[in-house]
């Protein structure tokens, strides 16, 4: 979502650049007091929830006429996972729907936004411990180049920053950290795709 953390960092960076910008939030915190401080940045608000794909469909249906240059997926589950041993298939699926299904459905339903007048550029953030957003990168990046489709498609790892979902720990500073992922999204090509970059624009082995 696009009213805490990585997601409204990344809206206050690409609008104080000059960018146009459309957030999502979940329908349950439409009217969180999070929500507040997207609405503040001027962007446009629509409601999905990558756990229901009706959220994401009809939030494509309402930006119908709208050509989208950079769709970023960024989401991300706020509970700090056990062990290994101690998972259980119910946990482990949450986090598929949420960190994989969800993205890959974000990107089918927007997916003629994006492919409209001449392309685009995807980001997904990843990890380089524990995510397969990097591996829906290169099969949709593979599948681009077969066929012609001019989008340019990144996965991030940014790094371990003070959020939210962090419990507002770690070294890096996420305006630090979006400022450089956003930097870069400045060089994602087609031709170049599929990126797996740190924030810093390292290059992270697949």
């Amino acid at each position: 979502g696009a009213n805490r953390g990585i997601g409204l960092a990344f809206v206050r960076t690409l609008k104080g650049r000059g960018w146009s910008t459309i957030g999502s939030v979940r329908p349950e915190t439409r009217d969180d007091v999070s929500v507040d401080e997207l609405s503040a940045t001027g962007s446009r608000i629509v409601k999905i929830d990558y756990k229901k794909e009706e959220t994401i469909v009809q939030a494509a249906k309402e930006l119908e006429d709208v050509k989208i240059d950079l769709l970023i997926n960024c989401a991300g589950i706020a509970v700090q996972p056990p062990p290994w041993q101690d998972h259980f298939k119910v946990d482990l699926m949450e986090r598929f729907e949420v960190m994989t299904v969800g993205p890959f459905l974000a990107i089918k339903h927007f997916f003629p936004h994006i492919l409209r007048d001449g392309g685009g550029t995807i980001v997904n953030m990843s990890s380089s411990s524990g995510s397969i957003a990097d591996q829906l990168t290169v099969t949709l990046a593979n599948d681009f180049k077969k066929n012609g489709h001019p989008i340019g498609i990144v996965a991030f790892q940014p790094g371990y920053i003070k959020t939210k979902l962090t419990g507002f720990k770690g070294p890096i500073d996420i305006d630090e950290s979006v400022s450089g992922m956003a930097n870069l999204t400045e060089t994602i090509t087609p031709e170049g795709s599929p990126y797996f970059l740190s924030w810093k624009g390292e290059t992270i082995p697949w």
